[in-house]
């Protein structure tokens, strides 16, 4: 079910070579949503995972029609999250995969609780909605009955892993995805090849504080990669062809793509929601309207006021600047200055304002030389 395959061509991705989506996208929309409910699904999980088989005594044959109900609707309710989430919304994913796979062995179930003459109508079931079971492995002498029964354990294995591995996933886009990132956007710019390798080495070398699967940044599953022709519209293109077997494998391959390319998730500064910066300029606002107001202006048009002013607030550097600014805006008002002439003093004061912040100039020159 969550397997699926993944078309790289630059900055977009073609989900199963049809929905394309841009690089960090689908991270980004999961960092989005709330996932504090699914530690509890995913303890409901691990106890499935060690429960899911075809009972072996009569105690668990007894019980089988109550577990095998609650275990059906307990993963459908999985399958309804992996189904409503990016990317697996953008496909074609079948759902009800425990019942169908009980239903692969519908020999080795009843319809009916007890043995009645009901039996005989159980040849006639295209598709089992109970699944009773009068004697468990234990009390089977076939061996050709033992060896399906044996494949519809490991069956049934494979699902609860699938279903466990896609909720540690989740979990730690939260975790661990989250922590990354806000060392990697720290410094507030695009980090170089090197600094990001720096940045996850320290992240990797605090394995010792963490103390679950969804704490560590890591892939899951399996991932394969081989060069594939995708015809695009009217077009042909050669792409990265990925296979991924989880979630978790696809987006470990997304994040560190974006960091290469720049197309990193990030959570605005102004508004507290996650964005994705797309290349070109790095900011830490999204363009998203900041609600309540009528003049359109965005978050990013807001946030950088904000910050500007509270650097004049609070740096006497930038007060400085803020000050000798509207001094000498207010000569080229009066005429007592050319555009000319003001545009050459901005751009020596930005010179002036950075060699001081950068320590190259003490502070009274900085002030001395800014306003003449």
């Amino acid at each position: 079910m969550t397997e699926f395959e993944a078309y790289f061509s630059g900055e977009k991705i073609y989900l199963n070579g049809r929905k394309c989506v841009k690089v960090g996208e689908t991270l980004t929309k999961l960092l989005s949503k709330p996932t504090g409910y699914y530690k509890e699904v995913l303890l409901f999980a691990k106890n499935y995972e060690n429960r899911l088989h075809y009972p072996e005594d009569e105690e668990e044959a007894y019980n089988s029609e109550s577990f095998f109900q609650e275990a059906i609707k307990f993963y459908a309710g999985v399958e309804d999250v992996i189904m409503r989430l990016p990317p697996y919304k953008y496909l074609e994913v079948v759902g009800n995969r425990l019942q169908d796979t009980l239903n692969e062995y519908a020999w080795a179930f009843h319809e009916y609780p007890k043995m009645s003459v009901l039996d005989d109508e159980d040849d006639d079931i295209d598709y089992h909605q109970h699944f009773y079971v009068r004697f468990g492995t234990e009390d089977m002498e076939d061996p050709d009955m033992l060896n399906e029964i044996y494949t519809l354990n490991d069956k049934l294995k494979k699902l609860a892993v699938e279903m466990r591995t896609y909720l540690e996933d989740i979990l730690r886009v939260e975790y661990a995805f989250t922590a990354f990132l806000e060392r990697i956007h720290s410094r507030n710019r695009f980090l170089t090849n090197e600094e990001i390798a720096d940045t996850l080495a320290e992240f990797e070398d605090e394995k010792k504080l963490r103390m679950y699967a969804c704490d560590y940044l890591r892939t899951s599953g399996s991932i394969q990669l081989d060069y594939k022709r995708l015809r695009i519209k009217e077009k042909t293109e050669l792409c990265e062809h990925y296979k991924f077997t989880s979630l978790g494998a696809f987006l470990y391959i997304e994040l560190f793509k974006g960091l290469e390319m720049h197309y990193i998730p990030r959570k605005c500064s102004y508004c507290g929601r996650w964005f994705l910066i797309e290349a070109g300029i790095y900011s830490e606002y999204c363009t998203r309207p900041v609600k309540g107001r009528d003049d359109g202006k965005t978050c990013r048009d807001l946030g950088h006021f904000k910050k500007y002013s509270e650097k004049i607030a609070n740096d006497p550097i930038w007060l400085t600047y803020n000050r000798a600014y509207k001094q000498h805006y207010a000569r080229l008002l009066k005429k007592k200055m050319t555009q000319a002439e003001f545009q050459e003093w901005a751009d020596y004061a930005i010179k002036l304002r950075d060699m001081v912040e950068h320590k190259k100039i003490e502070f009274d020159e900085y002030y001395k030389k800014i306003r003449e």
